[in-house]
């Protein structure tokens, strides 16, 4: 156990700290787990939450929409989100949001009446869920720096292609 960095602490400190933890050990106490549960006592009792992926999603959007280049991209970001998200994880605690969540989102079924075809919308239409996917991923960057999700990004593109559940090879083909 440390007993603080030698430039803070002075020589006589350290040795009062030492004979304390010394005197708790015969006493039969763990001076670590004595020192863990006071922190934990002095911690804040609630993690901070930031509500539902809906809820977030629409923070971001009010938050960023002004460095955006036309309305076109807003009226897109929030269509986007309107079909093919918030249907699925809207009402999701941003907490639970993982690397499944997001595979649903991009693997829904839909249909592109241009191109006469349906199926997993990462298929049937590419790079409207290449879109969705970069969304997600940067609406989910704070909490994932915030410690709200555990580990890395869910909507990670390396990350999501490791698993078996999306596709790898996918090209976008219209029909004309």
């Amino acid at each position: 156990m440390g007993l603080g960095p030698y430039q803070a602490i002075p020589l006589a400190e350290a040795r009062k700290r030492a004979t304390q933890y010394r005197l708790m050990i015969l006493d039969g106490f763990d001076p670590i787990e004595e020192r863990n549960m006071q922190r934990e006592a002095n911690a804040p009792k609630d993690k901070p939450t930031v509500g539902t992926f809906k809820e977030l999603a629409e923070r971001y959007i009010k938050n960023n929409e002004d460095g955006w280049k036309s309305p076109v991209n807003r009226q897109q970001w929030k269509q986007t989100l309107n079909d093919y998200v918030y249907p699925i994880i809207g009402d999701m605690p941003v907490s639970e949001i993982d690397f499944d969540a997001v595979s649903k989102v991009l693997m829904q079924h839909t249909v592109n009446e241009r191109a006469g075809r349906e199926g997993p919308l990462w298929v049937v239409k590419h790079p409207t869920a290449t879109n969705v996917r970069s969304r997600i991923h940067l609406i989910l960057r704070k909490p994932v720096r915030d410690g709200i999700i555990r580990g890395e990004n869910p909507a990670d593109l390396k990350l999501l292609l490791e698993g078996d559940d999306i596709p790898k090879n996918v090209r976008h083909r219209e029909k004309h």
